[in-house]
């Protein structure tokens, strides 16, 4: 049986000299565009880098030098939590009792078996991720606020643990004389510790922010809106889960260690339920599932009644208040907020023809590159 060949039509050269002109100017202004913020952003973080870096210079006494320290170790614990909370949806009121199992386990090893900081370190971070794996148990089968719920629980019960087990946390009185780290044989500073965790608040933010935008992190995002959606292409939620809270712990753990060694003496009273409701607040005051709200939340809730210290007493009602008034005026948080002021009173400013006849010359990969 003949076949009718099948016609063949002849493609057809496509004009390019035939491009309009605003075409090709709009092309232009999207590859500056990046170019431009990229740039902006690059002088943004070495001001930023400079100023923190010069940070001990310019406190004019040790309390100030203190204060931000204490900052950053709040920063380790934020972030982990909002990794957990804000990008896996999973919301934990009890990650002040994972930073009081790294406390205790570093005074417990360096005070009372005379370990080395830096070999006491990674024994208190195994301890705490199983911790943590442990309270990640009930997540697997509870809502999200049914489980913050029971970490809550979880808190209050390691604070009665801390202050019963007398034989081992030393009760009430607590563990005095924990050593600060020694580098070749010479015991770090104030400044010497400030620049020690500020290299850790760096390190651990390049590593969570590529979490972030790796395919875990994309799946963890979908696992927090979608569930079925993310079962329906072959990833497993337990594990995402899993995954999540070993790292919130291990910089909860982080968190907890360098408290210890900063403050000198760990008690009972240090790790109240009320520390972990302060870090679920910092996250969302400073924008929750944002990679810059826990540095903003901490900054603002703690430094601020730090330095009123008159308003010590009246710490709780000022975060109500603050809440109350982020939830009317900025929603998504401080991230937003700032986001949204700058833009409004720094716009971006408009194209020039030098800045269009440069980025005619642009690679086209730039565009929509962040």
């Amino acid at each position: 049986m003949a076949t009718t060949p099948r016609s063949t039509v002849p493609a057809m050269p496509i004009d390019t000299s035939s491009t309009s002109p605003d075409t090709a100017q709009n092309a232009a202004a999207v590859s500056v565009r990046p170019d431009r913020r990229r740039n902006h952003r690059v002088l943004v973080l070495l001001a930023a880098a400079a100023l923190l870096v010069a940070m001990p210079w310019m406190m004019p006494g040790s309390y100030g030098l203190f204060v931000v320290t204490q900052v950053g170790i709040y920063f380790l614990a934020a972030m982990g939590l909002n990794l957990l909370a804000g990008y896996g949806g999973q919301m934990s009121l009890g990650h002040g009792a994972l930073m009081a199992v790294a406390a205790y386990a570093v005074a417990i090893t360096t005070v009372d078996y005379g370990w080395s900081f830096w070999l006491a370190l990674p024994f208190a971070l195994v301890i705490t991720a199983g911790v943590g794996a442990l309270m990640a148990l009930p997540a697997f089968r509870l809502s999200n606020w049914y489980f913050a719920l029971v970490s809550l629980a979880f808190a209050n019960m390691l604070g009665s643990v801390l202050t019963e087990w007398r034989a081992l946390t030393h009760g009430f009185a607590g563990i005095v004389g924990i050593q600060a780290p020694s580098l070749f044989g010479t015991q770090l500073g104030p400044a010497q510790m400030y620049w020690l965790v500020l290299m850790l608040c760096v390190g651990s933010f390049i590593v969570v922010r590529n979490l972030v935008h790796s395919r875990f992190g994309r799946a963890l995002q979908g696992l927090r809106d979608h569930t079925v959606a993310v079962q329906g292409v072959g990833a497993s939620p337990v594990r995402l889960k899993m995954l999540a809270f070993l790292i919130s712990a291990v910089l909860a753990g982080l968190a907890g260690a360098f408290w210890a060694v900063q403050k000198t003496v760990v008690t009972p009273d240090d790790f109240p339920p009320d520390l972990s409701i302060f870090l679920l607040l910092v996250i969302v005051l400073g924008g929750l599932g944002r990679l810059g709200g826990p540095l903003l939340g901490t900054a603002v809730f703690f430094v601020v009644p730090e330095l009123l210290a008159a308003l010590q007493n009246w710490r709780l009602m000022v975060y109500g208040v603050a809440l109350l008034l982020l939830m009317l005026f900025a929603p998504g948080g401080l991230a937003v907020g700032v986001g949204n002021l700058r833009q409004r009173f720094f716009p971006t400013p408009p194209l020039t023809e030098a800045d269009v006849d440069a980025g005619t010359a642009s690679p086209p990969s730039v565009i929509g590159s962040r």
